[in-house]
């Protein structure tokens, strides 16, 4: 895939289902999904930013699975190379809900 966006490296955790995460495994290089990160201000808002999602140590992201390894590739960089550093914690949302979150360990591109 070419990706010219900021691209990092995560650990994620996928909310059960019954607790408004996902219903089915969502495939493997999926650009559905959203990133938020919280305000770097405290008077600011959240931001959020469109990713596809590649496993490193999986084949699928199921729903209630835990501490995955995965690349994130940022659609906007500008934002992105901000936001998305080692040891920032985000939170997943797809089809607009939150799904689960996150900790980026380390920036890759």
């Amino acid at each position: 895939m070419d990706y010219t966006a900021h691209s990092v490296e995560a650990e994620i955790t996928l909310l059960p289902a019954q607790a408004g995460g996902l219903s089915e495994p969502l495939v493997n290089g999926s650009r559905s999904l959203l990133v938020r990160f919280s305000p770097l201000l405290e008077e600011g808002d959240s931001v959020m930013i469109g990713a596809s999602l590649e496993a490193i140590s999986c084949d699928e992201f199921k729903p209630e699975s835990r501490d995955l390894a995965v690349r994130m590739h940022f659609w906007g960089a500008g934002e992105a190379c901000i936001l998305a550093q080692p040891k920032v914690v985000f939170s997943l949302w797809y089809n607009r809900r939150s799904v689960g979150q996150g900790i980026i360990t380390k920036v890759v591109g």
